[in-house]
């Protein structure tokens, strides 16, 4: 088994000579690795563009952070393509580079950017359950793996392994939500995804992270100040999970990882700053967290009365109905004045959520759901 290694270091803001100088200090552990590397090689650059959002935002990779692990591969003389599949229902792409500074590195560096669903895809297998994974994967000598450190409603957190999810193309993407559910069979479905795209490192934009009702315009940007680099994205989500004060126990990808006999407890070489000497507190989970509070023995007896769904905010919509486009479930119709949920339809992915431009759609929790986080 490979041996495992993580780097944590702390960078406390996006200035461009902070980061790059500990971005260099953060890789030096993998040198190595990276001594595979050649001239001209093909690298990947897989960071996380879910939506248009500026860098502020803390929604997409910030493109600062994206530029020092950019001149760090140039100047191994390899040549870098930055690619990603954003959500399906933001059909311009041009406009999700500019408004996420990835134009000005491509116009900087002449790198090109690469938006998945235009290039196709290669079905791969695994357990016995088949992919389309973008083919871009198989055309690179190296992926990097550049997930955001941030929530996410479903899945509680997004981090290394959930990145990669990206790779899937367009509405597929949705109706993988649909066919899984159940938050740890999605994660399950995550993992096979990670392990079918082999990044050779994830290196993790910790700086400024999202706490709250993330991935997206709900959540909150939230001053974290490190960045991680790893050679395993399982190892690594676990120990940033620790980091972050989630407990294990109530993110799915751990149990995932469980199901599916890897090691949540393996040995790794734990490398650079002390995590310790990190500024950064527990970090505000989102509200279907709250369904993890609730003894299984509760949900079996009166499940009806515990119930997390999404809610349109009448104030606030715009009517612009991306998130009934989004929805694989087919619970949310186009109205009047704003679009209406169809609630025996939805399979609560919170896809709705993630990509509304507005902030127009919350979490409401059953009474139920609020008393058993007294247990």
């Amino acid at each position: 088994m490979e041996k495992v290694t993580v780097s944590l270091k702390r960078c406390a803001r996006y200035e461009r000579k902070t980061v790059k100088k500990a971005l260099d200090t953060l890789l030096e552990p993998f040198k190595d690795e990276l001594s595979k590397i050649k001239r001209g090689d093909l690298i990947l650059l897989k960071p996380n563009l879910l939506s248009g959002h500026p860098p502020d935002d803390a929604v997409t990779t910030h493109p600062v952070f994206l530029e020092a692990v950019l001149r760090f591969f140039l100047d191994l003389g390899a040549k870098p393509v930055i690619g990603d599949s954003p959500s399906p229902v933001f059909k311009d792409i041009e406009h999700i580079f500019q408004i996420t500074g990835l134009a000005d590195l491509r116009k900087q560096y002449n790198v090109p950017l690469v938006h998945f669903d235009r290039i196709g895809w290669n079905l791969k297998r695994i357990r016995g359950r088949e992919y389309p994974i973008a083919k871009l994967i198989d055309e690179m000598d190296f992926v990097i793996n550049l997930p955001k450190v941030k929530t996410h409603n479903l899945t509680i957190l997004t981090l290394g392994v959930k990145n990669m999810y990206g790779v899937v193309p367009g509405f597929r993407k949705v109706f993988l939500h649909k066919e899984y559910p159940n938050t740890v069979d999605f994660s399950e479905v995550n993992l096979d995804i990670y392990l079918l795209s082999k990044p050779f490192l994830t290196i993790y934009d910790g700086i400024i992270g999202m706490e709250g009702e993330g991935p997206a315009s709900g959540g909150d940007p939230v001053a974290l100040e490190f960045i991680l680099a790893t050679n395993c994205a399982m190892t690594a989500d676990l120990f940033i999970t620790d980091l972050l004060g989630v407990e294990r126990r109530r993110f799915p990808l751990y149990h995932a990882i469980k199901r599916r006999g890897f090691a949540t407890d393996g040995p790794y070489d734990l490398y650079g700053d002390d995590s310790a000497s990190l500024t950064c507190k527990p970090i505000k989970t989102p509200g279907t967290n709250q369904l993890n509070y609730i003894p299984a023995i509760l949900t079996k007896s009166i499940g009806t009365q515990v119930w997390a769904r999404p809610r349109i905010i009448t104030r606030i919509c715009t009517n612009c109905n991306k998130c009934v486009e989004a929805c694989a479930a087919d619970a949310i119709e186009e109205g009047p004045i704003r679009p209406f949920f169809k609630y025996q339809k939805c399979i609560n992915c919170f896809c709705c959520i993630e990509i509304c431009p507005y902030r127009a759609i919350e979490i409401k929790v059953s009474p139920l759901v609020k008393l058993g986080m007294l247990f």
